[in-house]
């Protein structure tokens, strides 16, 4: 399979992304003992040879999981005060692997959980803008003018946030179910944001991450992507790659 140099790095050696590029800055990487100064160049992790301080580094396979996060379960390895984790439902073998982000204590939904620190990455950090979408029931029924309040933006923790999207599914004056498709990653920020518009969210769950979908799987499964799924979401997510 093609990956960038930081990909495969990121992926098969026990070293931070930020080490990864210090080695490669100071000369420390060959590939087929050629050394390497871009970390975005594309290998072959199967035919081509990659050494860091001389050492052949040896492709790993990566393991993706999605998982339906139920709601009072914390996204942790470990709780003090003896709160199930999310790791409670998965195998031991897996505990290596980390959630991309996270869903609050009352929050529920698809949570990707991986060892691929370059998937990581690419799925969590802000300036990638990776989508995620939310089903969410608020009190009371929103108006338009909600909508374009939103859309426009609302100031949270001295900060504008923006929705990318916001669609009313239903309302029946009581309460209003809504489709939320954002790619910021401020802590609560649906939660704070409704709470500004006098509208608290009653529920939260999450359907969608990027390429990844939550689908039938209900509280508490998982599913772990094989190869082709795995290829195909990360060409998604850098579609120069090939395959």
């Amino acid at each position: 399979m093609k990956l960038s140099l930081i990909h495969f790095l990121s992926l098969s050696s026990n070293l931070s992304r930020r080490q990864i590029f210090e080695k490669i800055k100071r000369g420390h990487v060959t590939v087929d003992e050629k050394v390497i100064l871009d970390a975005k160049k594309i290998i072959n992790s199967v035919k081509n040879v990659v050494r860091v301080d001389g050492k052949i580094i040896k492709k790993k396979s990566p393991v993706v999981i999605l998982f339906h996060k139920p709601t009072q379960v914390i996204v942790s390895k470990f709780d003090q005060f003896g709160r199930r984790t999310i790791y409670d439902y998965l195998p031991r073998e897996y505990r290596v692997c980390d959630p991309v982000g996270r869903l609050d204590y009352w929050s529920s939904g698809l949570l990707v959980i991986t060892n691929d620190g370059e998937l990581n990455y690419l799925l969590s950090h802000p300036k990638n803008k990776v989508p995620k979408v939310y089903l969410v029931k608020v009190a009371g029924k929103l108006e338009e003018k909600d909508v374009r309040k939103v859309l426009s933006g609302v100031l949270i923790d001295g900060k504008i946030v923006k929705f990318d999207d916001l669609k009313i599914i239903s309302s029946d004056g009581n309460n209003s179910w809504l489709e939320v498709t954002i790619s910021v990653g401020h802590n609560r920020v649906i939660r704070k944001v409704f709470d500004k518009l006098y509208h608290p969210v009653l529920k939260l769950k999450r359907i969608r991450v990027g390429p990844f979908k939550l689908g039938g799987l209900k509280p508490g499964e998982f599913k772990v992507l094989d190869h082709t799924q795995y290829s195909k979401a990360v060409r998604t997510l850098i579609p120069n790659l090939g395959n």
